[in-house]
């Protein structure tokens, strides 16, 4: 069983309700981030949900302050599970992603293989060693970047790959809509000079050993300033 399966969702409920046919592993917690105001919670509920909640916080609050309240909002439980909502699950990899994470020993990140922070478990013991994502990173791109490269400066936490066959169709909410296109092509080269200044290079190509290269605890991070979630909202 997965204690909390979390999702967030802007718009593409109809690749949501896809992701939902593919899960076959008990589900403690569903949790779905109804980032666009539009998801129907009462329709029928997915048989392999113990319970199942809709947050709506009526706007967009970004992927990684989705991660973070979802994370608060069961902040109980041993770890979780979450996956964007263009995500095809194979045959059986959820249930290797539970069967690992429920024997894992010390701060733990699991993907599933090929799908990186697409998809992906996470425990307790890895968010309290480097922290809450950096809602900075605003709506999305570059939050699993700067999350992975301060689990690497602090350590001790463990990165691996799932086996298995899952598909993800690749920011479909983005190519779904040519404003949003552009939206992104913005705030996208934003989050690259946002995370530039932070670390020094480009993501996955980071340098800086602190953020922003004047010290400090990497595992702290502050909530953005409101002018830059004004400036780069859609």
């Amino acid at each position: 069983m997965i204690p909390v399966l979390g999702v967030p969702v802007l718009d593409r409920y109809d690749l949501l309700e896809k992701m939902e046919e593919s899960v076959d592993v008990e589900v403690k917690r569903y949790y779905v981030l109804d980032n666009g105001d539009k998801y129907d919670p009462f329709r029928q509920e997915p048989a392999w949900a113990e319970q199942c909640h809709v947050c709506r916080p009526g706007a967009n609050l970004g992927f990684g302050a989705g991660i973070n309240l979802m994370i608060r909002a069961n902040a109980a439980v041993p770890w979780w599970m979450f996956t964007n909502d263009d995500v095809i699950f194979g045959p059986g990899h959820l249930k290797a992603m539970a069967e690992y994470m429920w024997q894992a020993q010390g701060p733990t990140v699991a993907h599933l293989a090929g799908l990186g922070y697409s998809a992906y478990a996470i425990n307790f013991e890895a968010v309290e060693r480097v922290g809450w994502f950096d809602e900075s990173y605003y709506p999305a791109y570059v939050e699993d970047c700067d999350w992975n490269w301060r689990a690497k400066l602090i350590g001790g936490v463990t990165i691996i790959d799932i086996p298995g066959a899952s598909f993800h169709a690749g920011s479909q909410t983005i190519g779904g809509s040519s404003e949003r296109r552009r939206a992104n092509d913005r705030t996208y080269a934003r989050n690259k000079d946002y995370h530039r200044s932070k670390w020094g290079s480009e993501p996955w190509e980071e340098k800086f050993e602190t953020p922003f290269n004047g010290g400090g605890d990497p595992s702290s991070t502050t909530a953005p300033r409101l002018s830059r979630l004004r400036d780069l909202a859609w």
